[in-house]
């Protein structure tokens, strides 16, 4: 039986569909900072993140097309980005956001891939998984080499295994608190990356929208990462313990819009979700519970935040639908 014959599963085309919009966007996104940077190192890797979002578009393209799903229409250079704007961002955060590009990719690629049944659908998202992984290491390594990227805190190992011996392990909101644990730094230093990424994103594109609800909504977007950027800098902060730095020096003071609102908007909205989802993972990973607490709460926040951004593009029909079940009670 050829792959032809095999059709594709709920999950194959939800990771296809949603992945060929991210891509579109990406695209988008990337030709602006390509256009716009003047460091040719950071151009020659905007330029492989480039050629690698139309090829991976070109591959969903033809499996969507070829399980007769219809081919989104996504985005446009043409209606949704204005290569005439001034430079917006500096070639500093234009390499930061790669970076953030690729880690949120080596967490879709990787789910796709587990999620995955078909043998060519398996081989695609391997392949996506190691060239997004090369793209990184290269981002990554660019920034260690100029000394822009700080380092996670490093901890001194213990002397000897240890058990966890009384409940009190757990406390945070009541009695006394023990300091954190590798992976509750871990969880709280990647997700004020996240959110400071998310509030330097979100305070260029409100201070070049035009509609004023989309404006109004950046501006709220942009609150809400400072104040949970700040919250999670305090737990570090009680076991002295760095945070990252903030990127909203390296935005310009330009107002005109590089992007149509309906990309800035649909931006704003999907990094608001993968923050939900680091969120929820952090939260597995956390075992103090005024952790787990300011997680879940950050969570609602952003969750209500979010679904006031997809009303807004529900209204303006900005928001494509991803397939989904043919709902047989109605055909019945």
């Amino acid at each position: 039986m050829g792959m032809s014959d095999i059709r594709l599963t709920a999950s194959e085309v939800g990771y296809l569909w949603s992945g060929y919009m991210v891509d579109h966007m990406s695209v988008c996104m990337m030709t602006y900072l390509h256009e716009k940077s003047s460091d040719q190192q950071v151009k020659q890797l905007i330029r492989t993140a480039l050629d690698l979002g139309y090829a991976q578009l070109d591959k969903r393209k033809q499996l969507l097309g070829g399980e007769g799903v219809p081919i989104p229409r996504g985005f446009s250079m043409e209606e949704d980005v204005h290569l005439d704007a001034p430079a917006l961002f500096s070639d500093k955060f234009c390499l930061n956001y790669l970076l953030n590009a690729t880690r949120l990719g080596l967490e879709f690629f990787s789910n796709f891939l587990g999620l995955a049944v078909r043998e060519d659908i398996r081989a695609l998202a391997q392949e996506n998984l190691q060239t997004t992984g090369r793209l990184y290491d290269s981002a990554m390594t660019l920034l260690l080499e100029r000394g822009e990227y700080l380092r996670p805190p490093v901890l001194t190992p213990p002397g000897q295994p240890e058990f966890i011996q009384k409940t009190s392990f757990l406390n945070g909101i009541f009695g006394d608190k023990r300091p954190l644990m590798s992976m509750e730094i871990s969880g709280l230093y990647s997700n004020i990356e996240m959110v400071h990424l998310l509030e330097a994103v979100s305070t260029a594109f409100a201070q070049t929208g035009v509609d004023p609800k989309v404006k109004a909504l950046l501006v709220r977007t942009k609150e809400m990462a400072a104040e949970h950027g700040a919250a999670m800098k305090t737990m570090l902060e009680e076991d002295e313990l760095h945070a990252p730095a903030r990127y909203l020096s390296e935005i310009s003071n330009s107002q005109r819009p590089p992007f149509s609102d309906r990309l800035m908007l649909c931006h704003a909205a999907g990094l608001k979700g993968a923050l939900i989802q680091a969120y929820g993972y952090a939260t597995g990973h956390s075992m103090r519970n005024d952790l787990a607490a300011l997680y879940l709460s950050q969570m609602g926040q952003a969750g209500i935040l979010t679904e006031a951004i997809t009303k807004t593009l529900i209204e303006y029909e900005w928001l494509e639908k991803t397939p989904g079940a043919p709902g047989r009670r109605v055909l019945s």
